[in-house]
C-alpha cells in the first residue's frame, strides 16, 4: 500500500476527524504545533470551503471561508497536504474542497484563524464511514464494515491515531478493529482513499518533584531523585510561579510510547508557597469560584481562579484528577482539573480441556464434563495438531463479560507434549523476546502455551530459558516445560 501519507499526517487526520475521541485529556486543551509529534492536541477546524478571498493588504495570502463566511482561515505560511499525501500549495484548494486546518490558539484575538497545516481531504463526492471491521480478504484487497464491501488499492493510505501506529496495509487490519474510512465511488464500487484505525490508548500521566537544572525554549531538565530528567515543553505547557534554575518544582507530565516526557504543568515551589497536592475523585458541584470534589465519601472544596486549567471539559458526575496548591491559611486552589479516561480492562483468558463435538468455520462445539461449550474461532485462532471431531483438545480462550468464549488456540491433546516423551519431543535454549498468555517468543521460535505447560522459575523478557516440547506444523513448539536457566 502507499506510504506517501506520513505517520504525522495520519495522526493529525485522526485527531481532527474522529470527533468522539476528542474527549481524551490531551485533545481537549492541547496546543501542539504541526511540527510536534503530539498533533492530536492541536486546535483544528474541519469543513467544506465555501469561498476563497484575499485580504486587502498587498501580498496577503488567501483566506478560506467556511459556513458561508462565519469561519475564516488565514493561509499565510501554512503547509498544505493533498489527499494523496503529497505537499501542495493553497492554489490546490478549491471551493467545495473538504479540509482539516490545524490552527494556532487564537486566545482572545478576533479575525481569521491562523492556519499552520491544511490537509485537503477530498472533494464532495467522498463519504466517511466509521465502524467495526466485519471481515478481511487481503488477497481480494477488500474488507467489510457496516455491511458494505470496501475495496483498497495501491493508492489507499493506512494509519492509526498516534505517531508510530503499526497499521500500514490491509494485512494489518483485523476483524473487530474500529476504523474510519474515507471512501469514494470507482466503477460502481466503494473504494477507500484512506483507512485509519481509531483504537486509542491514553498516554500515561504522572507527577514528578525535583530541582530545576536547566531551562530551554523547548525543554526543561529537572533533577528528580538524583537523576536528570528531560521534559519537553510546548504551547500547551502551563508554567506557574516563575520557577528558576536551582528552585524546586512539581511537574505533571505525560509519557509517550517511547518513554519521552512532555510537561503539562510545571509548578514552582517557592518557600512562601504551601504544599502542592493531587486529588482523585468525582465532581459533585461546580461554580465560578469553587468546585466540590467527592473523594472516598469525603467532600473537598477547591478554589477556582482565572489561572485554573481545565482538561477534557469535566462536569458534574465526571471522575477527575485535581492538581492544587494550599495557601498559608490551608485553603486549596486548583491549578489543573483533568477529566479522567478509564483504561479498558482486557478480557479474561481461560484454559480448559474437552472433546470436539462439532467444527464450523466460525465456532467449535467442545464438550467439557456434561456441558458442550460453543467456542468462537477467528482468523487469529491458532489451531495445532489438526484436531477432528472426537479428539481431545486443550483450549485457551478469552471470556467476555456475557460469557462468550473466543478461542486463542485449540491444540489436540496428544500434540501438547503431555504424557510420555516420544521421538517427536525436542528441547532448546534461548532468550525470551516476548510473552503473551498464549504465545512466547524464545529466540526466533514461537512457543505455544497450553493448559498443560509447566513454567519454572518465573522467567521474564530477557531471561534465558530451556524449552521442552513438541514441534508442531510451521516450526512452532508446543511447550511441555519452560525453565529459567
Amino acid at each position: 500500500m502507499s506510504r506517501s501519507v506520513s505517520r504525522r499526517l495520519l495522526s493529525i487526520l485522526a485527531a481532527a476527524l474522529v470527533l468522539p475521541l476528542l474527549a481524551l485529556p490531551v485533545a481537549a486543551d492541547g496546543r501542539a504545533s504541526p511540527e510536534s509529534h503530539e498533533a492530536r492536541g492541536a486546535f483544528a477546524v474541519e469543513g467544506t470551503v465555501s469561498a476563497i478571498t484575499s485580504l486587502p493588504t498587498p501580498g496577503s495570502a488567501p483566506v478560506l471561508s467556511l459556513l458561508g463566511g462565519l469561519i475564516s482561515i488565514d493561509t499565510a505560511g501554512a503547509e498544505v497536504k493533498l489527499p494523496d499525501g503529497s505537499t501542495g500549495t493553497v492554489a490546490d484548494i478549491a471551493v467545495g474542497s473538504r479540509i482539516v486546518a490545524l490552527v494556532a490558539d487564537p486566545g482572545t484575538a478576533t479575525g481569521p484563524l491562523a492556519a499552520q497545516l491544511i490537509v485537503v481531504l477530498g472533494v464532495q463526492d467522498e463519504a466517511t464511514l466509521r465502524g467495526t471491521v466485519q471481515a478481511v480478504d487481503a488477497s481480494a484487497m477488500t474488507f467489510q464494515m457496516l455491511g458494505l464491501t470496501i475495496h483498497v488499492t495501491d493508492k489507499t493510505s493506512f494509519g492509526g491515531p498516534f505517531e508510530g501506529a503499526s497499521t500500514s496495509s490491509i494485512d494489518d487490519l483485523h476483524v473487530g478493529d474500529q476504523v474510519q474510512a474515507g471512501v469514494t465511488s470507482v466503477n460502481d464500487e466503494i473504494v477507500a482513499r484512506r483507512v485509519i484505525v481509531t483504537t486509542l490508548i491514553p498516554p500515561e500521566t504522572d507527577r514528578y518533584t525535583g530541582t530545576v537544572k536547566s531551562i530551554a525554549a523547548d525543554s526543561w531538565v529537572v533533577t528528580v531523585n538524583g537523576i536528570d530528567t528531560t521534559f519537553a515543553v510546548n504551547a500547551s505547557t502551563k508554567i506557574v510561579g516563575d520557577p528558576k534554575v536551582g528552585e524546586k518544582v512539581d511537574v505533571l507530565a505525560q509519557k509517550d510510547s517511547s518513554g519521552a516526557l512532555t510537561a503539562l504543568l510545571i509548578l514552582g515551589r517557592p518557600a512562601t508557597s504551601g504544599p502542592a497536592t493531587r486529588l482523585h475523585g468525582v465532581v459533585k458541584e461546580t461554580n465560578p469560584t469553587a468546585w466540590v470534589i467527592t473523594m472516598s465519601e469525603r467532600d473537598v472544596t477547591v478554589g477556582i481562579t482565572d489561572k485554573t486549567k481545565f482538561v477534557g471539559d469535566p462536569t458534574v458526575g465526571d471522575t477527575v484528577d485535581v492538581v492544587g496548591q494550599y495557601d498559608p491559611s490551608g485553603a486549596l486552589t486548583a491549578l489543573m482539573i483533568m477529566k479522567s479516561v478509564p483504561v479498558p480492562t482486557p478480557p479474561a483468558v481461560v484454559a480448559f480441556r474437552g472433546v470436539v463435538q462439532t467444527i464450523a468455520t466460525d465456532a467449535w462445539g467442545i464438550k467439557v464434563g456434561d456441558a458442550t461449550l460453543n467456542v468462537l474461532v477467528t482468523d487469529r485462532t491458532r489451531i495445532v495438531g489438526s484436531p477432528k471431531v472426537g479428539d481431545t483438545v486443550d483450549v485457551a480462550a478469552t471470556k467476555a463479560d456475557d460469557g462468550t468464549l473466543t478461542a486463542l488456540a485449540i491444540a489436540r491433546a496428544d500434540s501438547t507434549g503431555a504424557g510420555d516423551p516420544s521421538p517427536g519431543q525436542s528441547s532448546f535454549v534461548g532468550t525470551v523476546k516476548g510473552i503473551t498468555p498464549l504465545v512466547w517468543t524464545v529466540g526466533d521460535v514461537h512457543v505455544l502455551i497450553t493448559p498443560m505447560t509447566r513454567i519454572v522459575g518465573k522467567p521474564a523478557v530477557g531471561d534465558t530459558v530451556k524449552v521442552t516440547g513438541r514441534r508442531a506444523s510451521g516450526g512452532d513448539v508446543v511447550a511441555q516445560t519452560i525453565e529459567k536457566q
